[in-house]
């Protein structure tokens, strides 16, 4: 029997079981088979055959070097399930997407905050599951990770929002080049029309997106025509 298959059992994975039931999930914290109370069934890492699955669902943490990810045929990541697969929302929400080394949090919050009166709601890394997210939402602001940016292929924001890149998660991507490349991999997705804002040492990077690009917040208040005397907290950039 072909089934939907989880990978990892976290938080992310949990919330798409529960909503979507009778899936295959495996984790090596898994030692026998088991089943939840939504129908799914628990099985070890290492009873994953691919061939009994039509679509594998990675939970972001899971390195690429895990056997399961290596077998598997038809991956992809939680944006792609909700976004763009055949179980995508029968309403795709306006994204945006936040990421950078440092300061996405703080940065998704803040962009939340501002537009609460749109309607926007907040998830991806941040805490809440695309899965728990309301649907209807206009708008989803998704604090993502460079892991959940490396398993995702068709996805893509509306405006993308990089913040500064520095060394970080290199043993998981193996390279600060590959880890880079997974922060600026929703460039090559970026329609016209669409926006990205980009540290200048990347805006020669294709894309056909919308480019902004800034080294330091003066760049940014200049552009947007901010009076950077009225804020009140921490230059980020300082």
């Amino acid at each position: 029997m072909h089934t939907i298959t989880l990978f990892g059992y976290g938080k992310t994975a949990k919330a798409i079981a529960k909503k979507l039931g009778n899936c295959s999930v495996f984790d090596d914290k898994f030692n026998k088979i088991s089943t939840d109370e939504f129908g799914n069934k628990l099985m070890p890492s290492s009873l994953f055959d691919p061939d009994k699955s039509t679509l594998e669902v990675t939970s972001a943490g899971i390195p690429p070097s895990n056997l399961m990810i290596k077998k598997a045929k038809n991956l992809i990541s939680e944006y792609d399930f909700f976004l763009c697969s055949p179980h995508a929302l029968e309403h795709i929400p306006f994204t945006i997407w936040i990421s950078g080394t440092n300061g996405k949090t703080t940065t998704a919050q803040m962009l939340w905050h501002i537009l609460k009166h749109r309607g926007s709601v907040l998830g991806g890394n941040v805490g809440t599951p695309l899965a728990d997210l309301d649907q209807k939402a206009p708008i989803w602001i998704l604090e993502t990770s460079s892991f959940t940016l490396h398993y995702t292929k068709y996805a893509k924001p509306n405006i993308y929002l990089l913040l500064p890149i520095t060394e970080d998660h290199i043993s998981w991507h193996g390279s600060f080049k590959e880890y880079e490349k997974a922060k600026l991999k929703p460039l090559d997705k970026l329609k016209e029309g669409e926006a990205i804002l980009l540290p200048k040492k990347y805006e020669s990077y294709p894309t056909n997106g919308y480019k902004i690009t800034y080294e330091d917040s003066d760049d940014l208040a200049s552009f947007f025509g901010i009076d950077k005397t009225r804020i009140r907290f921490k230059d980020p950039f300082a």
